[in-house]
């Protein structure tokens, strides 16, 4: 519009789970250079750092020159939850430059009413003056849902995005790996292979081999490549593709662990 540049963005939604003393959870919103390097950075550094989980596939967002900020408004938040702020916003020339690592608004949500069971509310994201080209994330959660209500199960917390004059996709459940069953694999995979069939491998075969330098000095590589896969995967299909993978490795002995897991898809 008038000549001005355009620059596309990714939005990236997080659930941060709440302190043992807090009623309170935080949601981050992520604005990221729209390459995968740069969402899969952010996936691995809130899911390490923060014990936080992507809660919806990554939407795209045009962000023009023109010296205009990028704004982030909370609305429609139900009874029995507060947000410690409506509005925030984040300056041009912090999203323009690109050279701000982790750039993101963040949301404290606060359960002051425990006989609602249920949080919903909607984040408007737009560049001012550009209201049309907004971006609308509508959060739907019941409070078993929320991270960190249960530390063997994590957030399946449910948040669906649309354009304008778009309708919202329906909510999705994130799928999560059995804790017993994630640590088995990790236990195979991080020990080094003489074959080279260990998570190097796996992080090939999934598509993440350009995060090899930066996992190596995790304690757990493999635990880190399974984090990004489950951000990603958004049913059958993709489990599937895990076992496959696995046994393209010849890694039989972790396959198998996916076969014979009683709530597995396989």
């Amino acid at each position: 519009e008038g000549g001005n540049a355009v620059k596309l963005l990714r939005l990236a939604a997080f659930a941060a789970s709440p302190m043992q003393s807090s009623a309170e959870f935080c949601l981050r919103l992520h604005v990221l250079p729209d390459t995968p390097d740069a969402l899969e950075l952010a996936l691995l550094t809130e899911e390490q750092e923060a014990g936080a989980r992507l809660v919806d596939s990554p939407r795209q967002l045009a962000f023009r020159d023109g010296g205009q900020q990028l704004c982030f408004s909370i609305e429609e938040l139900s009874l029995g939850w507060r947000s410690k702020s409506k509005y925030q916003e984040i300056p041009f020339a912090h999203v323009w430059s690109g050279g701000q690592a982790g750039l993101h608004c963040a949301f404290g949500l606060e359960h002051v009413d425990p006989t609602r069971q249920s949080v919903s509310c909607k984040i408007v994201v737009y560049q001012n003056h550009y209201y049309n080209s907004r971006q609308v994330v509508h959060i739907v959660s019941s409070k078993n849902d929320l991270p960190g209500s249960n530390p063997l199960c994590p957030s399946t917390s449910m948040l669906a995005s649309s354009r304008v004059g778009i309708h919202a996709d329906p909510p999705q459940t994130v799928f999560r790996l059995p804790p017993r069953l994630r640590g088995a694999i990790c236990r195979l995979l991080d020990a080094p292979s003489c074959r080279g069939s260990d998570w190097r491998m796996l992080g090939r075969l999934l598509g993440m081999e350009r995060l090899a330098g930066q996992l190596a000095g995790r304690p757990s590589p493999t635990d880190c490549l399974l984090d990004l896969w489950e951000a990603r995967c958004r049913g059958e299909e993709a489990l599937i593709e895990l076992a496959d993978s696995l046994k393209a490795m010849g890694r039989q002995d972790a396959a198998c662990l996916l076969e014979q897991e009683p709530d597995s898809w396989l």
